[in-house]
C-alpha cells in the first residue's frame, strides 16, 4: 500500500512541475496560456520531453482551441536540462 502512496504522489508532483496548458503538435512545445481574451498569449513552459531536444523552433503563434495566440515569451526554466540543445530559433 506505502508503494502504491508513493507512486501516486509522485505523478501527481511530476504533474505539477511539468504542467501546462497545451502541447502544440507542429512544435512539439507546451504552453501556458496567459491571456484567454484578446489578445490572446501564451507562454513557452518547460516539460519533461525537452530533455532530448537539440533544436527548437519558436512559432510567432500557435492555434488551440479555435482561438490564435501569440508567442509572447519563454518561461524561467523553460530548457534547463536539455543538454543536447543547440539551437533555439525564435
Amino acid at each position: 500500500m506505502k508503494k502504491i502512496m508513493f507512486v501516486l504522489l509522485c505523478g501527481l508532483m511530476a504533474s505539477q512541475v511539468f504542467g501546462y496548458d497545451f502541447k502544440d503538435a507542429d512544435s512539439g512545445l507546451c504552453f501556458d496560456i496567459l491571456s484567454n481574451t484578446e489578445p490572446y498569449t501564451v507562454e513557452v513552459v518547460k516539460n519533461g520531453s525537452y530533455e532530448y531536444l537539440t533544436t527548437a523552433f519558436i512559432p510567432e503563434s500557435v492555434t488551440y482551441g479555435g482561438k490564435t495566440y501569440s508567442v509572447t515569451s519563454i518561461g524561467d526554466y523553460a530548457f534547463f536540462g536539455c543538454r543536447g540543445l543547440t539551437s533555439v530559433t525564435i
